[in-house]
């Protein structure tokens, strides 16, 4: 009997020590989670703050030199007719030059924005998978929390069979003695 007590609290602090284990592991992996979330949320805003304001920053150059473009040929309209004809074709060649120059850099950006958010979501897909990690774990932990309950039960329901055998045995041995001694009487 003090065996089994004995393996039942064995089993028990061993099934406590893998219970403290999991719960470790679990910690260990949201703390994790929780630092890579906040970086990647970081670095979310700081590539989206960094795209508009380059954007920004561009459309405003473009249109800087645009008016500084428009402001040349009134000049030269100004001195001579042939030359603003010749004027013109020159800066609607810079023009378009530029545009396209322009033009090719949004795309770019465009395409690293794309990036940044394809990255995101492969960051937002491990997020979700260690989620389903961490639940699993707890079902785990939650199994074999009720699994130590059980052998718990099972050995408050032992002690007490025990207890009431022994009471029987005593009684019986009691009502035996007395029918002995009286016997010898």
């Amino acid at each position: 009997y003090q065996q089994k007590i004995e393996a039942v609290a064995a089993e028990r602090d061993v099934m406590l020590a893998d219970l403290a284990v999991e719960s470790a592991k679990l910690e260990t992996v949201r703390a994790k989670m929780d630092v890579k979330l906040n970086r990647v949320r970081t670095d979310v805003v700081g590539v989206k703050a960094a795209f508009e304001q380059e954007l920004k920053k561009r459309r405003l150059l473009a249109e800087e030199e645009r008016q500084e473009l428009l402001g040349r040929i009134e000049d030269v309209r100004s001195d001579m007719t042939n030359k603003i004809i010749a004027q013109q074709e020159s800066m609607e060649t810079q023009k378009s030059a530029y545009i396209d120059q322009q033009d090719a850099a949004i795309v770019k950006s465009e395409e690293e924005c794309r990036q940044a958010w394809s990255e995101l979501a492969t960051l937002k897909q491990t997020l979700n998978d260690t989620n389903k990690e961490k639940s699993r774990m707890e079902g785990t932990v939650a199994d074999k929390a009720a699994l130590i309950e059980s052998y718990e039960n099972d050995r408050t329901s032992f002690r007490k069979s025990v207890r009431l055998s022994f009471k029987v045995a005593r009684e019986k041995i009691g009502s035996k003695a007395k029918r002995v001694i009286g016997k010898d009487d």
